[in-house]
């Protein structure tokens, strides 16, 4: 989450007017504030220690999907690109507002699970969601041959590692 935070934050910088920076603020927001916490509470609930969380890279929590999207998240950030960080954030933040919403009935046995899914199909989440599709239709559109390209490099990537995390769960 810390480099999701940082994609985030870099967004806020890279928006090109106070409206869209005060968008990705919004959601930068929750990611430090409700989401952070979350992953925290399910830490404890989980028995992990905080030792092993505070550090994934170098403990039992580190994963080639998570190194792959650490690498990704990075690419738009070296090229102070801000189409490039909405086409790695888009499609991440999609995924789980189309899988939550598609499980927002389900009761789950564990606590922290119906949370995650509760987090994910918040009207404000799925707004903001939203909001990135419009603007990453706007700057697809606007764009050049090359640049789009590059952007549904970046997009299809991105969705690549999404469906690598969930399946990694299996590993």
């Amino acid at each position: 989450i810390e480099t999701l935070v940082s994609l985030v934050a870099y967004a806020v910088a890279l928006a090109p007017d106070m409206a869209r920076k005060q968008r990705y603020a919004g959601f930068l927001g929750v990611l430090t504030g409700e989401e952070n916490d979350y992953f925290e509470r399910s830490f404890a609930a989980l028995g992990v220690p905080e030792k092993q969380w505070r550090a994934p890279r170098s403990g039992t929590l580190s994963h080639p999907v998570g190194d792959g999207f650490r690498a990704l998240m990075h690419e738009p950030v070296r090229a102070d690109d801000y189409a490039g960080v909405l086409a790695v954030l888009l499609p991440v933040e999609w995924v789980y507002l189309t899988w939550a919403s598609e499980q927002r009935d389900a009761t789950p046995a564990r606590a922290y699970l119906k949370e995650w899914i509760d987090l994910h199909v918040d009207p404000g989440f799925a707004e903001f969601v939203g909001w990135m599709r419009a603007e990453m239709d706007a700057l697809g559109a606007a764009a050049d041959a090359a640049t789009a390209d590059r952007l549904v490099a970046t997009f299809t990537r991105a969705v690549e590692l999404e469906v690598r995390f969930f399946d990694a769960a299996y590993d």
